[in-house]
């Protein structure tokens, strides 16, 4: 008699899940932090909007915590398939979440550097700022290693153990892989001072919908049960 494999439908839902908690944390951090970073006078709003920049500051943190959890929830399925590719986007997504780690300690940065422009009137406030655009700076480079690069890198893996494992539709999993590519793109763009709005725009977009797309495909379809049954059974 052939086993039952088990089912995998609350795991599905649970990825499904932390994806769309990642992308909603790490956007409402941005839009979070957003005016203080637009300031003439960085420092000096982030010690006046330390509340506010203590909530981005958790947000990235959530969205760290959802980053890294995805991989584990699905390494118990991705390493019967394969265990060097489960381990791999493991990796790339801790490194991934490393760097909003690091850019959030840029943001709390922000605040004691603010707080000592307040508490030091004499110090001539362009050393202040010059310290801040070095942070500010540090936490965008942060975010174009992480989220671009990292993340891009990551979706690739991802998206190649999905496209091998058949655990969704594969035109779900060559979006994915292509998605990946052109944030790839981008991320280098970016870091070699290339990038514009419009190849922003055009090179970010098919991951960003892809992610949601795949999110609530997870959530209501689930894996494939054949593909399921395949590789545990």
């Amino acid at each position: 008699m052939a086993r039952k494999s088990p089912d995998q439908r609350p795991t599905a839902i649970v990825v499904g899940a932390l994806f769309i908690a990642a992308t909603v944390f790490s956007i409402l951090a941005g839009v979070v932090n957003a005016p203080v970073l637009a300031a003439s006078d960085i420092a000096l709003a982030a010690a006046e909007n330390a509340g506010l920049m203590g909530v981005s500051t958790v947000l990235m943190l959530l969205a760290c915590a959802s980053i890294v959890a995805i991989p584990i929830v699905l390494y118990p399925i991705f390493r019967r398939f394969s265990e060097v590719g489960a381990v791999a986007y493991v990796v790339i997504r801790v490194i991934e979440a490393g760097f909003f780690l690091v850019g959030a300690l840029f943001v709390m940065g922000l605040i004691a550097l603010g707080q000592a422009e307040q508490v030091n009137p004499g110090v001539d406030p362009g050393v202040f700022a010059v310290i801040a655009a070095l942070q500010v700076g540090l936490y965008d480079a942060a975010f174009d290693f992480g989220p671009m690069i990292a993340f891009s890198i990551g979706a690739m893996v991802f998206a190649a153990l999905l496209y091998r494992s058949f655990l969704v539709p594969r035109w779900l999993s060559i979006w994915a892989f292509l998605g990946g590519v052109l944030l790839l793109v981008e991320g280098l763009l970016i870091i070699f001072g290339l990038s514009t709005e419009l190849t922003s725009a055009t090179l970010f977009l098919p991951i960003a919908i892809n992610e949601m797309v795949l999110a609530v495909w997870l959530i209501v379809k689930g894996f494939d049960r054949d593909a399921i049954a395949h590789l545990i059974g």
